[in-house]
């Protein structure tokens, strides 16, 4: 038996495969350019700092034995990188299970793809937002995951819901 899908379907599906591909794409530069150059200013910081402490010169003070007061915020910053390569490598998966579930016209790929949606929503209003307003590349990005949501939640809500199973 062969189930009709509209255009707007496949299109969709299309589009989350390539966002899929991006966002695996962004993991990778994530993994292998700043994550990297984080771990090598924490390697220079501390041999600076030990190079401090052998001499008698240091500008740090000693309560910190040996590690300097940014370590922490370094430190810190891997975290947030280590947490966002997390998050992100969740995403790409979301997306292709999505786009599966709306090839094969099923209601769970539409709830799916309804919820991806609204995130791109939210995504997008916080990237729009003044702190990045001044960042072209954010703001473009932005307003990219603006449309993507913004789209795929009308299409999805509308009349195209009477057509899946």
């Amino acid at each position: 038996m062969s189930v009709h899908r509209p255009a707007g379907i496949i299109a969709l599906t299309i589009i989350f495969f390539i966002s899929a591909g991006l966002l695996i794409l962004l993991e990778i530069a994530i993994a292998n350019i700043l994550i990297p150059g984080q771990y090598q200013s924490i390697y220079t910081l501390i041999s600076l700092d030990w190079y401090g402490v052998s001499t008698g010169y240091t500008s740090f003070p000693l309560s910190y034995q040996g590690f300097p007061p940014i370590m922490g915020t370094y430190l810190t910053n891997l975290d947030y990188l280590n947490l966002g390569l997390i998050i992100i490598s969740i995403f790409p998966l979301l997306y292709i299970v999505s786009s599966i579930g709306l090839l094969l016209m099923r209601n769970w790929g539409r709830y799916m793809a309804l919820i991806l949606g609204t995130l791109s929503l939210l995504v997008g209003i916080f990237m729009v937002i003044p702190p990045f307003l001044s960042i072209p590349p954010f703001f473009l990005v932005g307003l990219l995951f603006l449309v993507l949501g913004l789209a795929t939640v009308v299409y999805l809500a509308g009349g195209v819901k009477y057509e899946f199973q």
